[in-house]
């Protein structure tokens, strides 16, 4: 049984590392809201995202592999956000 490969992500990157490395897959992105997630520690904070994506994703596509990732900056003992304009990602 052949089963699909989908990637949890709109990441423009890590769609050319699949593809990179020869992966056949899709791309469905989940609309988790990252902002609720509270959590303190980086590799928590990661892991959690990570497998809150997949599981979204997963709710519509039970028949596939999910493959679930993120990435977050973490700086001088903080948690960086993505900015939301240049201006804000210059300050940082």
């Amino acid at each position: 049984m052949v089963m699909n490969l989908i990637l949890a992500s709109h990441s423009p990157r890590r769609c050319a590392l699949l593809k990179d490395m020869g992966y056949d897959f899709t791309v469905a992105p989940s609309n988790i809201d990252e902002s609720k997630i509270k959590e303190k520690n980086p590799e928590k904070l990661v892991v959690e995202l990570a497998k809150l994506k997949a599981q979204y994703v997963a709710k519509n596509h039970s028949n596939s592999i999910i493959l679930g990732a993120d990435t977050i900056v973490y700086f001088n003992n903080k948690i960086i956000g993505k900015p939301k304009t240049i201006s804000e990602a210059k300050k940082c």
